[in-house]
């Protein structure tokens, strides 16, 4: 690692935020190595980045945790056809803040709204949700009979063994990009089999 020779051009890069992960982790910052002429400095410049450490480390832990979302599994069912519908399922664990899934992007369909399954009498009807709830340190699950992303007018074919990719929209303004995997209808039947979708809206 390169230091400046100038007391001003160290100090500059050693305030700099992207470096100071990497000084907490070599034992002259902390005073347990003799510094060269050209890199010493006094205590009270060592207070100060200590103090910025205690104030910025915090502050990135608490930005990993408000991140939040993690997307596991997005799958879609197969579909030869193209001008027809689809559906993407997938599984949306909220580490962070509450927050809520109010659509989605793809380049593959027209539109992708959020939609849910509610029964009407005997008779199952499909429901567009504005918003479906995102719950802190909940997991939701967007499975067939339950939450789903609805893929509306497909531009190209479903095809087995593919994939393509999907922007989940969150209220909060965030984005989230996953890859979709196309399964068989076999693999799609197997795969519903599954733990039932959670139904938090």
């Amino acid at each position: 690692m390169r230091f400046c020779s100038r007391q001003f051009g160290f100090r500059k890069w050693v305030t700099d935020p992207h470096n100071l992960d990497i000084l907490a982790h070599y034992p002259w910052f902390t005073g347990n190595l003799k510094m060269t002429k050209s890199m010493r400095f006094d205590r009270r410049f060592t207070a100060l980045i200590a103090l910025a450490l205690s104030l910025i480390l915090p502050g990135i832990a608490l930005g990993q945790e408000t991140a939040g979302i993690n997307v596991h599994g997005a799958w879609a069912r197969e579909n030869p056809l193209t001008g027809r519908n689809g559906a993407a399922y997938m599984v949306l664990e909220n580490t962070g803040s509450a927050d809520f899934l109010i659509g989605a992007q793809s380049s593959l369909a027209e539109r992708v709204e959020v939609h849910t399954h509610i029964m009407d009498g005997d008779i199952m009807r499909m429901r567009k949700l504005d918003e479906l709830t995102l719950a802190k340190g909940e997991v939701t699950t967007l499975a067939p009979g339950g939450h789903h992303l609805m893929m509306f007018d497909l531009k190209s074919p479903l095809v087995p063994e593919h994939s393509f990719p999907l922007m989940l929209l969150f209220k909060s303004g965030k984005t989230i990009e996953v890859d979709v995997e196309i399964l068989s209808h076999k693999q799609a039947m197997d795969k519903a089999k599954g733990p039932a979708s959670s139904q938090h809206h």
